[in-house]
């Protein structure tokens, strides 16, 4: 292997790893804001959803923009940016549960296999090379 090659596979590796770290912070902080929400303070599940994954994706973006693709330049469209691969993200889930389960009658738990396996890296691959496409070239 080069060292061009091998330079390029460590960082995407350490990336990669560094992602899935904040994953994991992004995914704690959901939970434990929708536990706290509902049902004490807000009388409706969907709703305290609503505000922990809010508040999951932002915790999401400043770990991202901070940590697994430093060298923020910040502003406004790449906060948009990451908001629309949230959202691919929860969309991709939504998709997963929707046509495996309802439409196909598959397992739950194959679609629970493809939203930690095929959503985290197109995710990834979304905040890599369009979200902070200035950080990794």
């Amino acid at each position: 292997m080069s060292n061009w090659s091998q330079g390029l596979t460590q960082r995407v590796s350490g990336e990669l790893l560094r992602f899935a770290v904040i994953g994991v912070l992004a995914t704690l902080t959901h939970v434990a804001c929708y536990l706290a929400l509902y049902p004490g303070m807000l009388s409706s599940a969907a709703a305290a959803n609503v505000v922990a994954f809010s508040l999951a994706v932002f915790v999401s973006y400043l770990g991202n923009a901070r940590w697994v693709f430093p060298h923020s330049e910040g502003g406004r469209a790449e906060v948009v940016k990451f908001c629309v691969s949230a959202l691919t993200g929860l969309g991709l889930n939504t998709f997963f549960a929707w046509y495996l389960v309802d439409v196909r009658g598959a397992s739950r738990y194959l679609s629970v296999a493809l939203m930690v396996s095929v959503t985290p890296l197109a995710v990834f691959a979304l905040n890599k090379y369009f979200v902070f496409t200035s950080r990794t070239r």
